[in-house]
This record gives C-alpha cells, structure tokens and sequence, in this order.
C-alpha cells in the first residue's frame, strides 16, 4: 500500500488540452473510480499514472517518490487492460510469472509466488494452460492476478469489466473489490458504466473535459450532486429550471410550486432535481409534499421496473421509476391521468442554471 499524489497535473495533445490541472490524492487502501464520458480524459490520466502517457506539466508521486519522469517499469504500478493483454504464445503460469522475470526474480521464488496469487484469484491448478483454453472471465482473473503478483504499490485497472457479460462483471467486480480490501491495495479504476463505480468504488471521481467535476462517496455524489452534469451522468433525474422563494419554496419557469429540503438562502436562477425512484404515482402520491397531477405519454416495462414518461405542463416532462412486485404493476395508459407526488427531502437543489 502507498499514497498516490496527482498535483495540479495536465496533459496537451498538440492544441488539445486532455486534462487540465487536476489534482487527486490517495492517502491510503482505497479503491477510487475515475468516471465521465468518453472523451473526458479518464484513461489518459490512468495511464499518466503507469507512466505510458507523458506529463505536460504538473507533478505524479506515489508514496514519497516522485514517479512523473520514471518510466513504467520503474514504478511498481500493476495495471489492468480492458482487451486482458495477456501473451497468447504463454501459458497461465508463463504469463502471470513475466513481471517477476523482468525483475530478475529466481525460478523457485516466482513459481511460489505465481501459484500463492492463482490461489487468491481461484485459478490454482491453471499453470500449464493457455489463455485460448480459457473463458473470458478466467482470462481475466489471470491478467489481475499478473498486475497482482508483483505486489503494486498502486493497482490501476482500465475498464476490466467491459467485455465481461452482466452476470460475469457483477462476480469478477465482486472479486476484486475483495481482493482489493483484503491485500490493502491503494486503486484507481477507470469505468464509463455509473453502476459498476457505485458498487465497487470507495470515492467516485466524476470526470468533464480533463477536470473532475465532484468527487465524494457514492450515495454523497448521487444524492448530493453539485451540478446538473453530475446529477444527469450519475443516473437519471427530473430538472425543474427556476428560482427560490420564500424558504424551502422553490418555483418553476413553468410556474409549479415545489417545496425543497434546501432552504436556498442567497439563490436566485437554480435547477431543482428529483430522482425518478423518488416519485410515486397514484393513492401513495397523495399525501406527499409535492402532489402534481399529469399526463401518461409513455410507459417501458423494464422488469423490475417500470418507467413511465408523465407531462405536467407544456414544458415539464418527468420521468417516473415505479417498482414491480408480484401482484403489483403499474397499469395506467398513454393519455391517462395520473397523480404524481415526491417528498421534499427528495428534492435537490443546484445552485446553478444550465447545462454544467
């Protein structure tokens, strides 16, 4: 385990700035997402970390090393590909083994040490097989127990989970976020996909343009999202652009009265926000804080969900999520009125009026 340090670090492509001044710090065995959309210089700044992607400016430390001008192979970093990168010509044990031997390690100590991390990611019998010979979620518990096997003093790790199918990311996810706590290991972890971030990762670090957006825990950054960017790629919600009026009464540019759990005291122009999840339809709507009746423009029957697209005005169209429990299923039709009602502590206000 060691603290990783990014100070005030940059990176351009020619007259493209991939990140701009960013600065992150790991003080210790903590497992920190890096999400955004594609172009937002996640990857870019992950592989600055390893040392395959030069500094423009700005400073890397990993512990009290000062890594931004050592090469990749100096800087005890293990790192997991999206595409695996294992050596097809290599079996399990060659390939999980090679970090050792470019560290001069002796044959008896690597094959030991090759066979303790086989056993760590249940591949303990594998040595002589090839990545051919193997399902994609073994392939990928040989490229971590690779990046593993060297002991890291960071643990970075590219979208590992991305060509895995669901029931496979959500196990192999499970193992590493295991193998993380267990051996202490300070982790970056690059993800375009908000539900992997929110099940894995200790701090979310959400990305825009080369510049973290918010950062925090997950239930902080999806509760508490301190911009419209945020709350839109962390999820689904419900904007209400307008102003605060008296305490804890927040009204809409299409002139609904919402009240909120913030008081915004000194806000003016804002945007409210109501997660989907938070919004009941119906009799349960009812005695709720926010009571609104409206339109059914479409209903997506989603398994355990369904979600239902409600206009309340000419310009407020909302979202609803609504629970499927046996028995018990949301029934109404495109064009049917419905009440729909939400709590004031499941208002948000951004204090800001716009897109960012």
């Amino acid at each position: 385990m060691a603290s990783l340090g990014i100070q005030n670090v940059t990176k351009k492509f020619g007259s493209v700035t991939a990140i701009d001044s960013l600065s992150l710090g790991i003080d210790g065995p903590e497992l920190v997402a890096l999400l955004g959309p594609s172009g937002c210089g996640k990857t870019t700044l992950l592989r600055m970390i390893a040392g395959f992607v030069d500094v423009t400016a700005g400073k890397i430390m990993i512990g009290d090393r000062n890594v931004t001008d050592m090469p990749a192979n100096k800087r005890n970093t293990g790192m997991i590909f999206q595409t695996y990168a294992l050596f097809p010509h290599m079996t399990v044990g060659e390939n999980v083994g090679f970090g050792l031997e470019m560290r001069k390690v002796p044959k008896a100590e690597r094959e030991a040490k090759v066979k303790e991390v086989l056993t760590l990611v249940h591949l303990d019998g594998y040595e002589d097989r090839y990545p051919k010979q193997m399902s994609g979620g073994q392939r990928q518990r040989v490229a971590i127990a690779r990046a593993l096997v060297i002991r890291p003093d960071v643990f970075l790790l590219d979208e590992p989970l991305s060509n895995l199918d669901a029931v496979l990311r959500q196990s192999v996810g499970n193992e590493i976020r295991a193998l993380q706590q267990r051996l202490e290991l300070t982790s970056v972890f690059v993800t375009h996909d908000q539900k992997e971030a929110l099940m894995l990762a200790d701090r979310l670090v959400v990305m825009k343009s080369g510049r973290i957006m918010q950062m925090g825990a997950g239930d902080e950054v999806y509760n508490r999202p301190n911009s419209r960017f945020v709350a839109n790629f962390l999820g689904k919600s419900n904007f209400f652009p307008g102003q605060c009026q008296a305490e804890n009464i927040f009204r809409s540019d299409s002139g609904l009265e919402i009240r909120c759990a913030d008081s915004g005291t000194g806000v003016q122009s804002a945007t409210l926000s109501v997660r989907p999840e938070s919004i009941k339809l119906g009799a349960e709507a009812s005695s709720l804080d926010n009571t609104f009746e409206g339109t059914v423009e479409r209903v997506t029957y989603l398994g355990s969900l369904t979600e239902i697209e409600l206009r309340l005005t000419t310009s407020d169209l909302i979202t609803v999520q609504a629970t499927n429990l046996p028995g018990a299923r949301f029934t109404s039709h495109v064009g049917e009125k419905v009440t729909a009602g939400w709590p004031s502590i499941s208002t948000h206000l951004i204090a800001e009026y716009g897109d960012d």
